[in-house]
């Protein structure tokens, strides 16, 4: 993360939700993505930014394990498409790669 980037998300997350997400995720082997997604928490982290869900929505022990799971996850892995494609019979939307139809 650019110093910039650290500094604007600090400021906005005690006004907002701050949603972490990596784009154009297919573009990046399996590894590559771990690793940024690791590198990423860890910058967060060590900045102090909050993201969403806050550790105050953990009203209950359900609560609690529904949120770390999502917190497992973050920053989201999103690939983002206009085009429509026909795959097994199903029309999905997605990207075309030479290795196949990323949903």
């Amino acid at each position: 993360l650019r110093p910039l980037d650290v500094e604007f998300m600090r400021r906005l997350s005690k006004v907002v939700n701050i949603v972490p997400v990596i784009a154009k995720a297919d573009t990046l082997t399996l590894e590559e993505r771990d690793s940024f997604k690791q590198t990423i928490r860890e910058e967060l982290r060590a900045n102090g930014i909050d993201v969403y869900p806050q550790k105050e929505f953990d009203e209950d022990a359900e609560d609690r394990m529904i949120n770390d799971k999502i917190r497992e996850m973050i920053p989201f892995a999103v690939v983002g498409s206009d085009q429509e494609y026909q795959v097994n019979g199903k029309r999905l939307l997605g990207r075309k790669t030479k290795w196949g139809t990323i949903e």
